[in-house]
């Protein structure tokens, strides 16, 4: 099918990953009774009960358990970056190594796919994509940060030479309709794209940006750093609004702390 890449059959005997596979998403599904996992070379896992077994009168259905076997659901070709369950589990949503992000049912099948950062991400080598998505709280939009590594402390003039830093963008449910991307200033924001400075918090493809979009809805908040030069302190949290327009900021204590945020979280 569509999604990037391609769903293959694994031997029924193989292992479901290669040797070594770095794991960039990981999920419960209540639908699916199961642990969904992403690998950063691109499969796709479902662990989950069999439920013929619990037809039969076995365990399956009840839980997860030593006998549940993971089972290879997809393959992305150009790899995986970050996963995120739609709040009502009926869609799935993956960021690709191809610059891309996919739209799945529960079951599997691919709705739809769009290129991020207008379409300028991942073309050839770019060093590597790291990339973080979140969904509002009544799952009717996602936003997606993705940018590339290995870019975005260039000439620090901004323009296109300076690209590379991740990108905020709000999408529709299951169209990926393009609803809206984040402001930038002359600020090192989000995408960085006029100081050339870059989020990281490694330089690894597992250096997911941070970001989260409040339960209720009204704001989306995403982490960056301050730019190389800047000996002032922490980072930064820099809030947004669904539309892409900048609704604040607060900065990070610079003493007894790290310069950089690895993960944001809202309070229900």
């Amino acid at each position: 099918g569509g999604g990037g890449g391609e769903e293959e059959e694994n031997d029924e005997d193989g292992p479901a990953l290669p040797a070594r596979a770095d794991i960039v998403g990981m999920e419960y599904v209540i639908e699916l009774a199961g642990v969904c996992i992403a690998a950063s070379s691109g499969e796709l896992l479902l662990v989950a009960p069999d439920p013929d077994a619990a037809l039969n009168g076995g365990a399956g259905g009840i839980g997860i358990g030593a006998d549940c076997v993971p089972e290879c659901v997809g393959v992305v070709a150009s790899g995986l970056r970050a996963m995120c369950w739609n709040p009502d589990g009926e869609l799935l949503m993956l960021a690709t190594g191809a610059g891309t992000i996919i739209c799945m049912t529960k079951d599997f099948f691919v709705l739809s796919e769009a290129p991020v950062g207008g379409g300028g991400i991942g073309g050839g080598d770019a060093g590597g994509i790291a990339a973080n998505l979140s969904w509002r709280g009544d799952g009717q939009f996602v936003a997606s940060l993705v940018g590339e590594l290995g870019h975005g402390n260039g000439d620090g003039g901004g323009g296109e030479g300076a690209g590379g830093g991740p990108t905020l963008q709000v999408w529709g449910r299951e169209d990926l309709e393009l609803h809206s991307t984040g402001e930038t200033t002359s600020l090192p924001l989000v995408s960085g794209v006029s100081s050339g400075a870059s989020y990281s918090s490694s330089a690894s493809l597992l250096a997911s940006p941070p970001l989260a979009w409040q339960p209720r809805g009204a704001l989306i908040a995403a982490a960056v750093v301050p730019a190389p030069d800047n000996g002032s302190g922490g980072g930064e949290v820099v809030l947004f609004e669904r539309n892409g327009l900048r609704r604040g900021s607060f900065k990070l204590p610079a003493a007894g702390a790290s310069r950089t945020a690895t993960q944001l979280a809202w309070s229900l």
